[in-house]
């Protein structure tokens, strides 16, 4: 074989992969669109198809060009950057402009910071390290999409070398990597509920899933003649395998799974579907539609443009949006993707495979790239910012800052990140001699809550932790809160006061996860009952939700020109899911030796318009800092709510 027909056959185009690219990147768009018509809950599994796809597309590349001797690891990087830095560059760029005019001061800095790890091929650590409880939801972030990317250009700069490793070894391949693959998915299996974030974002966790990919694009080569080599069974596997994709995808909610198992699931009903490609007939046919091969070719361009479109609209509206302007937004997004492929991706493959050599491409890259170092220089200094901010505006907006926002008491009677019950302070706790005191365990809801209870409640005692319920353990929390729980029961068992109070974010910490309220109400009715038989004595109170705004309350009220004044109320979009998963959470303890503390009917109206400033100490403060964390004031108005209700009962 010749090197010019080594080429032309290990670049040969498999339609079907491009059919599931197409489906991979449907999943992911329901995902991020969050249509209410159209719901797909487990979208996100889309990105570890695409991760399959990938291992499998490379390994494929690379073992054939291996074998006939034409294989150079500058040729490789320099393919793949042609392949994937264009889109690249025009999706950053673009959206660094919008950005610049859409985004609040905090906000541009953020995406700026995101804007230049995105170029440093670490945007998935950026994302790792800035995954916190108080950081901004996903749905306001326009590059958290560039996070799996980085991951693949990770793989990518490594993976070459084991593959070259493995062929000079001349020992089976399928073997090395098959425990490469089993050794990535025990880490990760045994991780994933203790580092949440890690295991999602971090390329050692994300391994296995290209490993697989390898392995069967091995397999495949490896078979001399594909086409004749049927099974009778392969079709029906194949077609359950796709079915499973889209079943757990649009139901993953309802499936009584650890993510990390669902995960293991699709993953390996991807690699059965490229297993099977050269033998089925029904997917294949499928698969091969004109629509979603017109999908698939530019896939990698609409992954790229979906997210910032999204999100800045999102931003430039101030809150959520409806099912119309999400159909805008998917519409634009099309017409953007399709524009940057057809004027720009498939032109420079087209040349690049025509002349590699072409001095045109290099020089394009490097124009690229002192662009991309200008903008991000002036993003970083600020010239980027092309909005002026009255002074009470910049006041509003300083309360997002890292600088002013409350700690609760982090590291003493609030923790999270590595730390352990050992960690708390034992001042944290005041044991009454006369049977009184106040207990109050959760959350950072609960933390937000002490700042004011602990002034005004006479032996107020508190503990709490990032991310854990006050209950017991269940699929709503990952494992290292149960020792929390362990903890807050032996500490009502030594403590055992009058009262003991339990808080949370009910709503985005259950309601909004995989499983939902159900399992929230159940463990919430047994945790309440195993707390009453450590204190007998205790009354036990539930605190309720408390008001929370998108992307958060002080953008908002700059977005709309909302000034601060005493007593403003401003629309809560979250108000009627949490009204309503209140009422379940009071009817679940009903006759459960506990009481229901409503915050809502304190602080809103019925038609959602909740409190949203006031004053402390002689200033007027927003209620919350963020989406739903309070400032002093908001700490002192719950307060004063929660100190009647232990009073009257």
């Amino acid at each position: 074989m010749t090197s010019n027909q080594a080429k032309k056959s290990t670049s040969s185009r498999i339609p079907e992969i491009d059919g599931l690219r197409a489906i991979a990147l449907a999943l992911v768009l329901l995902y991020h669109f969050k249509f209410t018509f159209l719901p797909a809950p487990g979208g996100f599994l889309g990105v570890d198809i695409f991760f399959v796809i990938s291992g499998f597309v490379i390994t494929r590349k690379i073992w054939s060009d291996l074998g006939n001797s034409i294989f150079r690891i500058l040729d490789f990087y320099k393919s793949r950057v042609v392949r994937l830095f264009p889109s690249f560059f025009i999706t950053l760029v673009i959206t660094a402009i919008f950005a610049s005019v859409i985004l609040l001061p905090d906000e541009l800095s953020s995406f700026t910071s995101s804007y230049i790890s995105s170029f440093g091929l670490f945007s998935n650590h950026f994302f790792w390290r800035n995954t916190g409880y108080f950081n901004p939801s996903v749905d306001f972030i326009p590059l958290i999409h560039i996070w799996s990317l980085s991951v693949e250009e990770q793989y990518y700069l490594i993976f070459p070398f084991i593959m070259i490793l493995l062929f000079k070894s001349r020992k089976s391949p399928k073997v090395a990597l098959g425990l490469l693959f089993l050794t990535t998915l025990f880490l990760y299996l045994a991780l994933a509920n203790r580092f949440p974030a890690a295991t999602f974002y971090l390329l050692p966790f994300r391994i296995w899933e290209f490993v697989l990919g390898s392995i069967i694009a091995i397999i495949v080569q490896k078979r001399r003649n594909p086409a004749i080599v049927r099974n009778q069974y392969r079709e029906p596997i194949s077609l359950l395998s796709f079915i499973i994709i889209l079943g757990l995808n649009i139901f993953y909610d309802r499936v009584s799974l650890y993510a990390q198992y669902t995960q293991l699931i699709v993953v390996s009903a991807s690699g059965i579907l490229l297993l099977n490609f050269s033998q089925t007939n029904y997917v294949n046919k499928f698969l091969n539609s004109r629509l979603l091969q017109s999908i698939g070719l530019a896939s990698y361009s609409i992954y790229l443009v979906h997210q910032p479109v999204l999100v800045l609209w999102r931003q430039a509206t101030s809150g959520e949006l409806n099912n119309f302007e999400k159909t805008i937004c998917l519409i634009l997004t099309l017409i953007l993707a399709i524009g940057i492929s057809i004027g720009v991706e498939n032109p420079l493959r087209r040349m690049y495979a025509n002349d590699a050599k072409n001095p045109k491409i290099p020089k394009g890259f490097l124009l690229s790239i002192l662009v991309s170092i200008l903008v991000g220089a002036l993003l970083t200094s600020g010239a980027g910012n092309f909005k002026n901010y009255s002074v009470e505006q910049k006041r509003i907006l300083a309360f997002k800052s890292t600088t002013n926002n409350l700690d609760y008491d982090y590291g003493r009677c609030f923790l999270g990140s590595n730390k352990t019950v050992l960690d708390f302070d034992p001042n944290c706790l005041v044991k009454a001699s006369d049977g009184k005191g106040t207990l109050l365990i959760g959350d950072s809801h609960a933390a937000m809550m002490s700042l004011g209870l602990k002034s005004r409640i006479e032996y107020f005692s508190t503990i709490s932790f990032t991310g854990c319920f006050a209950l017991m353990q269940s699929q709503i929390l990952p494992s290292h809160c149960n020792p929390i729980f362990q903890h807050d029961l032996e500490v009502i068992q030594e403590l055992k006061p009058e009262n003991i109070l339990i808080a949370g974010n009910w709503l985005n910490g259950s309601f909004r996860t995989k499983f939902g309220e159900k399992e929230l109400l159940a463990s919430l009715t047994k945790s309440v009952t195993m707390i009453h038989q450590k204190s007998p004595t205790s009354k036990i109170f539930i605190v309720g939700n408390s008001p929370q705004w998108s992307p958060d309350l002080p953008s908002l009220l700059v977005r709309k020109n909302i000034a601060l004044k005493n007593g403003e109320m401003v629309f809560s979009p979250d108000y009627a899911s949490m009204k309503a998963l209140d009422g379940k959470i009071k009817d679940s303890i009903s006759g459960k030796h506990a009481y229901f503390i409503n915050l809502l009917e304190n602080l809103c109206t019925t038609e959602g318009l909740c409190r949203a400033v006031g004053i402390y100490q002689g200033e007027l403060e927003p209620f919350v800092f963020d989406d739903s964390h309070t400032t002093n004031f908001g700490s002192e108005l719950l307060t004063t709510i929660i100190e009647k209700q232990l009073n009257t009962s």
